[in-house]
């Protein structure tokens, strides 16, 4: 769980950062990673064309703050197609301190806080520039693949001084404020501009993060009936997302 969080400004209706055309009670992130491969298009004009290779393409949906033991007891038929496709760990565990900043910082580089250097919300400390995020990764080794970032946490996508957890190498960012547009509505939104963008584009890498179940646990102080809606909401939107991919002609 974030507890308190560092809260920033702008980017409340979710303008791109950048773009850079290349190609075109305890915290547990549910993380669903999804692999597909698909062809870069169809072919155009009369007669057979040679097929392009399958190219593969990662999508990884971050869910803040789902405890394993609640989601249990909400129905989530979405995620449970993918957790019966592939594999669910009811039991893995985060960072220490188990707070948003220092958890979502190793989720995206894939290092301890005592390599990355974040510990707290404030982001204090941080060693993004030797440790950076998977998208910025594959943009120092693959710059022609084409990566995207959404996330109505403003922390994970921008800061006033310019150094977040996913960096500005990253070839679309999308940041949305939660707080000013209100969770549930700025989770709808982060879902509604994944689907647009495989809908419409062709990305190689795309990251989501939905925030609307943690802040509800806190908002209301409990496991309530608000923290189940909002797990119920979380397993629609990745539904609709997952729809998005299985709609895409390369699939």
């Amino acid at each position: 769980m974030r507890g308190a969080k560092l809260r920033t400004t702008g980017g409340g209706l979710g303008a791109p950062v950048r773009f850079r055309v290349s190609s075109v009670s305890r915290f547990l992130a549910l993380v669903v990673g999804v692999l597909v491969a698909g062809c870069a298009g169809e072919p155009s004009g009369a007669g057979p064309a040679p097929a392009e290779p399958a190219r593969s393409k990662v999508l990884l949906i971050g869910i803040d703050g789902v405890r394993p033991d609640v989601m249990a007891e909400v129905p989530t038929p979405n995620l449970d197609a993918l957790a019966g496709g592939g594999l669910f760990i009811a039991d893995a565990r985060t960072t220490t301190p188990s707070v948003s900043g220092p958890a979502w910082s190793s989720m995206l580089t894939g290092v301890w806080p005592d390599r990355h250097g974040v510990t707290d919300n404030e982001f204090t400390g941080k060693r993004y520039d030797e440790f950076p995020d998977f998208l910025t990764r594959i943009e120092q080794v693959r710059p022609e693949l084409a990566t995207v970032a959404i996330a109505d946490w403003m922390p994970l996508v921008r800061t006033e001084e310019g150094s977040a957890p996913v960096s500005d190498a990253v070839d679309v960012k999308h940041a949305l404020d939660g707080y000013e547009l209100g969770w549930a509505e700025a989770d709808d939104r982060v879902a509604a501009l994944a689907v647009e963008l495989l809908t419409g584009s062709d990305p190689d890498a795309l990251f989501v993060y939905l925030g609307h179940a943690d802040e509800a646990s806190h908002e209301h102080g409990s496991i309530g009936k608000e923290y189940r809606a909002a797990i119920a909401q979380a397993d629609r939107q990745v539904g609709e997302i997952v729809a998005a991919v299985r709609a895409r002609p390369s699939f």
